[in-house]
């Protein structure tokens, strides 16, 4: 998920039935839809300038787009990284997650990884970052399989909190193939996070307030 103004980008998931979506946040209507080639798995994205970049799980190959009309115009291959988790950026650098303890620094020219840090507490390195959001100067990160999500110091790789999502899946429609919390975008006008999981019927609104 991102947003640039009052739009929502999306990408989902599943071979066979990836997508790029714009959304209309508040009413979940598409407003366009473009569909992945079957052999893809879509996974994160992110809008730098006039371009949207898009990964997939593990082909280790990634999608340019113009996010106006979702037309692709091209294409980037993975460096060192060992698959496409999730993806965001802070106006110069691309951030990337691939399952690992590693988050991927990319170079938004290029698309080259040139750095990474390693997401760690005082104790032990942590590798389930998933889903990426970027704001001020921290790393919001879906932790894969758990209803919560990291705060990270994109400068080092601290983890400096954790935000509890438990709950939320107790108010959507319940069903056989609901799946994990995934999924978290920032809308800077509103000062708000959208978050929503997989097979989720619902996109959550919430602010993050520290606590103490």
């Amino acid at each position: 998920l991102e947003f640039r103004g009052d739009i929502l980008y999306e990408s989902t998931g599943q071979k066979g039935a990836s997508s790029l979506r714009k959304v209309d946040f508040r009413t979940g209507e598409i407003l366009e839809q473009t569909n992945l080639e079957r052999q893809y798995f879509g996974e994160g994205i992110t809008l730098v300038g006039d371009n949207l970049y898009m990964l997939t799980w593990q082909s280790k190959t990634g999608f340019i787009y113009n996010p106006e009309t979702l037309e692709r115009n091209g294409q980037f291959s993975y460096g060192q990284s060992r698959e496409g988790w999730g993806l965001t950026n802070d106006g110069t650098r691309i951030f990337k997650s691939d399952g690992s303890e590693r988050i991927w620094i990319l170079d938004p020219e290029t698309l080259q990884e040139v750095d990474y840090i390693e997401t760690v507490t005082d104790k032990s390195v942590f590798n389930k970052a998933n889903e990426l959001e970027y704001v001020n100067g921290k790393l919001y990160a879906n932790v894969w399989q758990k209803p919560s999500m990291m705060i990270i110091d994109a400068q080092n790789g601290a983890i400096e909190g954790v935000v509890n999502f438990g709950g939320l899946e107790k108010q959507i429609t319940q069903h056989e193939r609901l799946d994990v919390l995934n999924g978290v975008a920032y809308h800077p006008e509103r000062n708000t996070f959208f978050v929503t999981g997989k097979r989720w019927d619902k996109l959550f609104e919430v602010r993050i307030i520290p606590m103490g």
